[in-house]
């Protein structure tokens, strides 16, 4: 009996991490695509932007070519390509978005 509730036990663990990394892994767990009027800052992204930072719980604007979008960072603090947020043609290269924790996000 000792047996099988270690297997079933190992099963539930292994399962919840591949979940976790998959979840943690996309963009909509980190932030979301929100109307621009409703953003806190705008961010103007060129030629020569490679980085940008932000930080959870913010509502920020992004401007490229012409082109807005907004995103509510109010995921994980975690580092992502702008790409994945960006409508389908806007950036032409990599911008790194480097979500930092939240000031006001409380220590365990």
């Amino acid at each position: 009996m000792k047996l099988i509730h270690a297997a079933v036990t190992a099963v539930v663990v292994s399962a919840s991490a591949v979940i976790s990394a998959n979840a943690a892994s996309t963009p909509n767990f980190i932030g979301q695509l929100v109307q621009a009027d409703s953003a806190d800052r705008t961010i103007v992204v060129d030629a020569n932007t490679r980085d940008v930072n932000v930080t959870q719980g913010e509502k920020v604007k992004f401007v490229v070519s012409g082109r807005e979008f907004a995103v509510a960072f109010d995921g994980v603090a975690q580092d992502i390509d702008l790409g994945e947020f960006a409508p389908q043609g806007a950036l032409d290269h990599p911008v790194r978005t480097h979500v930092d924790v939240s000031p006001f996000t409380i220590a365990n």
